[in-house]
């Protein structure tokens, strides 16, 4: 096929190459005959268009021949007569009537003056009064034509006529025909005021050419027949700057200046001119002369033409479209023998193909068949040796195929018994075909040489040309021998299952029941076979309505999952059933199973479960998870029934040290009471939860007002502050109490409990012991308070955490002893924030450990500084719960001593007694370690808390500080005199220094001093200040030397 497409090729391409060529060619010379034509024709355009201007002209300047001949004749003086004029207005009238594009017939004297005018007005010719007569003196043409030569003809610039200094509307294209006569010693100008509009337009309508224009320029190259009517006359007006002919075709001018006539093909344009010059000024040819003189001669005529199109329109003319005919014709004929030849060609070379296809497709399919059936095949000669053997044989009898090409079958690892069944095969089959039966032969052998495998194999004989074959087809029916052992594995299985089992037909007959059904039941299978499972179905379920529902959604083919329970005595046994459609090879419901499974354990199991999942171990009580999905439920009713709610949290107050000092096991028993004690004070309908620890939460739904709110709240804080009387030990409570109104302080179930949450907080930053309403100001604040939190953690590490220094004095000298350092925050607008503000948060949010940490290596560098430069004096700085309890602070104190290298003698830090009695233990051995570091220990405030000096004793404590409540009112108040004298004088048995704070006036420094205080801090000695500013004030170092102590 490919060495006759090959020829056809070799044929088909030399005849279209030539046949292109030769139409390629004859094409190329038409076009060029054509374009030839079409200049020639031009050309001839040209001269006729020459000789129309000749022709057109020769008659003007008779006329004007014929006016000087009258005016000689009347042999005028120096002024004319009235007959004179009379006798010549009547000639220059007939001249207009005569002729209709004269627009003025005029006779000047020498002086320039008009003596005789006739106008052509409309038509009529009408001479002008002697009072209208103009000087035309000033005029180029009229001073030109008074210097001519006597009886020489002379024309004015081809332009627009000129009436008192402006261009004429509607514009006048005029040519002034002027010649000079002399009589009697007098010059006399006779003028024709020629319009040239005329010429023009006979000009522009000779030629009718489609795609083409004509012009005529002047001698200077401006436009007199433009394109349009604004590119003619631009020189009158001015405005010929890049817009003239000269200046638009500037090849075209060039080659006009330089030969009388031609033709130029520029950008597929064919430009045709020809010159009209002046008879009596050029050595021109008589075609290209004008019988008379100008101003602005010589004329062009130009033609332009767009050369492809002219070619285009004169291309389908009659007998060129029957040359192009007969050139198709020939290039179709030959195309369409050489199509016909290669239909042909290509007929034979397909059939040929298919038929090649054909039998390919039909062996590849057989292979294709052989190699992937899933049944094995192999063929013997009559032999016994294998000839022919595909995959599926060879994985059946694990060999590969090649190797076993032409060896006697036999001696594949069959086994002894199932070589002997082959055997016994073949002989079968060669009988068989003996007898001219074509009947296959079947046997079934089981191979136990390597796994366990049964094969099915038929043999038949078959016969070809000139020899014989047996062919073997070999099946692998061990999955379906299995398959009978496991079906008769999962009947035994049915019939020894727990699990109740009952299969019906379409119909809802009986077919089989297993041990167990027949156990639960009570019903032996053989009665319960071929009866109608309905009546088991209505005891189980108990209505006929469910029944006829689990009717209808099996014959839909819905699988049906219930639950079902029965009594048996006291007990109440579940039991979980199945029932399913099982649909045969058809796709339709042929039987129904049903199968059952005793769950009882379970069904108890999973209630235990979801009480342990919702219920509070201790108190039994709603837990968290219950409690919010009731509070959804409550709010989704009251968007129905448009009532409020209520939500009421409550926290026992300081818990805690109910646990530390009771232990946990005392302190469940306390969390029971007082759940009870809440129980009693609330109403059936009103719900309670233990929601964490100490926390509690009610929920109120019905008959919600505030003042029932109120009362109750009233009732809870009273009942909880009850005597409570444990294990021989008296314990007094109370409680914070946050409530919110739904939907007065939140739309949704979660802003509920936050504003809860919010109101809850109030009540125990208030004082505890206290219930709150939730309010639109504690949200902001609750806002503000964490938008405070995101900034101090946000600034943390930076200098926006600074300390300020408050100086401490000794009494009698009043000299500084020492200072405390105290942590102050800038906002952003460097404003300090209260301290009061900023530490409770640092203290919640856990920060104050980090800060801690920073202002801990901040005291020790600044107190070393201070020692390099020799002032010694004590550095206090206050240390949180959180510090001391949660952080390192032991390691933090080393660290920074150790990297700063401060003599740590001189470095105290002040903790509260209450710090002190939260966690006894870990707060002494913190303690211990930090004494040994060599800081001091400094108990602040002592005297507010709760615990005595005996019990500190214990600690290492070296200074009390005297709470400011007591130091405000000295000397003046009575019992702040005792308390702090005995304070003063306990603390001096222990050996331990006393610290006043708060000190603000010389009448307390004076009474402090005589009780034995040996150091004072308060604003009376210095408010905390920058450290600038202490520097300044405290240890007078000049201003521009803060920079090198600090």
């Amino acid at each position: 096929m490919k060495a006759a497409f090959l020829r056809f090729l070799a044929l088909l391409l030399p005849l279209l190459i030539i046949t292109t060529t030769i139409t390629l060619y004859i094409y190329n010379e038409d076009i060029q005959q054509l374009e030839q034509g079409i200049k020639d024709r031009e050309l001839g355009r040209q001269q006729s268009s020459m000789q129309m201007t000749q022709l057109h002209f020769s008659p003007i300047v008779s006329d004007l021949q014929l006016l000087a001949l009258k005016v000689k004749a009347l042999d005028i003086s120096s002024t004319l007569s009235a007959d004179d004029r009379h006798i010549l207005t009547e000639d220059f009238k007939r001249i207009i009537n005569t002729r209709d594009f004269y627009d003025q017939v005029r006779l000047l004297d020498s002086n320039g003056q008009e003596v005789i005018r006739v106008n052509n007005h409309n038509g009529d010719a009408i001479a002008l009064p002697e009072n209208k007569l103009q000087d035309k003196s000033a005029r180029p043409y009229v001073q030109k034509a008074l210097r001519s030569p006597p009886d020489s003809l002379y024309t004015s610039q081809f332009d627009l006529n000129i009436e008192n200094g402006s261009i004429e509307y509607p514009k006048k294209p005029t040519l002034r025909f002027i010649t000079r006569i002399s009589i009697n010693g007098n010059d006399w100008l006779v003028s024709l005021n020629y319009l040239g509009v005329t010429y023009l337009s006979h000009l522009k309508k000779e030629y009718t050419w489609k795609n083409s224009e004509r012009w005529l320029v002047n001698g200077n190259g401006n436009w007199l027949l433009g394109p349009n009517e604004a590119s003619s006359w631009l020189f009158m007006d001015n405005v010929t700057e890049g817009k003239d002919f000269n200046s638009q075709y500037p090849a075209v001018w060039d080659s006009i200046l330089k030969h009388q006539h031609g033709q130029v093909t520029l950008d597929g344009y064919l430009y045709t001119y020809s010159r009209l010059f002046s008879d009596e000024t050029s050595k021109a040819k008589e075609l290209y002369t004008l019988p008379f003189g100008g101003t602005d001669l010589p004329w062009t005529i130009i033609s332009k033409i767009n050369l492809n199109d002219a070619v285009t329109a004169i291309s389908f003319t009659p007998d060129r479209i029957i040359k192009f005919a007969l050139s198709g014709a020939l290039i179709v004929a030959l195309l369409s023998g050489c199509l016909v030849m290669a239909w042909h060609l290509s007929r034979r070379l397909q059939q040929e193909t298919e038929l090649k296809q054909r039998s390919e497709d039909l062996a590849h399919q057989y292979e294709t068949l052989v190699r992937n059936t899933p049944n094995g095949l192999i063929t013997l000669d009559l032999e016994q040796r294998i000839t022919k053997m595909n995959p599926a044989a060879a994985q059946i009898f694990q060999v590969i195929s090649d190797d076993v090409i032409g060896q006697p079958f036999n001696q594949l690892a069959l086994g002894v018994r199932a070589r002997r069944q082959i055997t016994n095969l073949i002989e079968n089959i060669k009988q068989s075909a003996e007898l001219g039966s074509l009947v296959p032969v079947k046997s079934q052998i089981k191979l136990s040489a390597t796994r366990k495998q049964h094969l099915e194999i038929v043999g038949v004989e078959t016969q070809y040309s000139n020899s014989k074959e047996i062919l073997l087809t070999i099946r692998d029916v061990t999955s379906w021998v299995n398959r009978e052992l496991k079906l008769k594995s999962l009947s035994r299985a049915l019939e020894q299952s727990n699990d109740t089992v009952l299969i019906t037909d379409c119909r809802g007959i009986i077919e089989y029941v297993n041990h167990s059904f027949e156990e639960l039941s009570g019903q032996r299978a053989k009665e319960l076979v071929g009866s109608q499972s309905e009546a088991l179905l209505k005891s189980a379920l108990g209505s006929l309505h469910d029944v006829r529902n689990i009717q209808n959604q099996l014959k839909t083919g819905q699988t049906v999952h219930r639950i079902v329970s029965r009594e048996q005595g006291e007990n109440t046994f579940y039991e979980e059933k199945t029932i399913s459609p099982i649909r045969n090879e058809r796709g339709k419901i042929s039987h129904y199973i049903s199968t059952g499974k005793d769950i009882t354990e379970r069904v108890l199991f999973e209630s235990q479960l979801h009480k342990l999942a919702h219920y509070d171990a201790l108190t039994s009580l709603p837990n968290r998870t219950l409690f919010y999905q009731q509070l959804e439920t409550a709010e989704q009713q009251a968007k129905i029934t448009d009532e409020p709610l209520a939500l009421l949290n409550i926290d026992l107050d300081l818990f805690k040290q109910v646990n530390d000092s009771l232990g946990y096991d005392l302190s469940d028993q306390v969390l029971i009471i007082v759940a009870k004690r809440i129980r009693s004070a609330l109403r059936d309908n009103d719900i309670l939860a233990r929601l964490d620890g100490d926390e509690f939460s009610i929920l109120m739904k019905s008959h919600v007002t505030p003042e029932n709110v109120t009362q109750l709240a009233s009732r809870l804080l009273t009942i909880i502050s009850s005597l409570i009387s444990i294990n021989s030990q008296e314990l007094w409570l109370s409680a914070s109490i946050g409530i919110a109104m739904y939907p007065e302080d939140a739309k949704s179930h979660d802003a509920l409990v936050k504003s809860a949450d919010i109101a809850l907080s109030r009540a125990k930053h208030d004082g505890r012991n206290q219930a709150k309403f939730f309010t639109q100001q504690m949200a902001v604040d609750s806002n503000k308070l964490l938008s405070l939190e995101g900034e101090l953690r946000r600034t943390l590490g930076t200098s926006r955490y600074t300390l300020f220094y408050q100086p401490k004095v000794s009494a009698g000298t009043h000299q500084l002893c020492g200072i405390e350092a105290l942590l102050r925050w800038t906002d952003d607008a460097g404003k300090i924030q209260p301290p009061n503000e900023v530490i409770p948060i640092l203290e919640s949010s856990g920060l104050i450990i980090d800060v801690g940490e920073q202002l801990i290596y901040e005291s020790c560098i600044q107190l070393q500084k201070w020692q390099a430069q020799g002032y010694y004096f004590n550095y206090a700085l206050n240390i949180s719960a959180r510090q001391l309890l949660n952080s390192n602070i032991v390691d933090t104190m080393h660290k920074a001593i150790t990297e700063s290298g401060c003599d740590p003698h001189y470095l105290e830090i002040e903790i509260t007694e209450s710090v002190v009695m939260s966690d006894v233990r870990a707060a002494f051995d913190k303690l211990v370690k930090l004494q040994a570091l060599g800081v001091r220990i400094a108990i602040d405030d002592f005297g507010t808390g709760y615990s005595s000096l005996a019990y500190l004793s214990r600690f290492p404590i070296h200074i009390l500080k005297v709470d400011r409540e007591f130091v405000k009112e000295l000397p003046m108040n009575k019992d702040s005199i005792t308390i702090t004298r005995s304070i003063i004088e306990l603390a001096h048995n222990l050996n331990i220094d006393v610290v006043a704070e708060g000190v603000e006036n010389i009448d307390q420094v004076k009474f402090l001093e005589t009780i034995g205080v040996e150091e004072f801090q308060g604003f009376y000695f210095g408010k905390p200040m920058p450290l600038a500013d202490f520097e300044r004030t405290c240890l007078n170092v000049p201003q521009e030397e803060d920079s090198a102590i600090s």
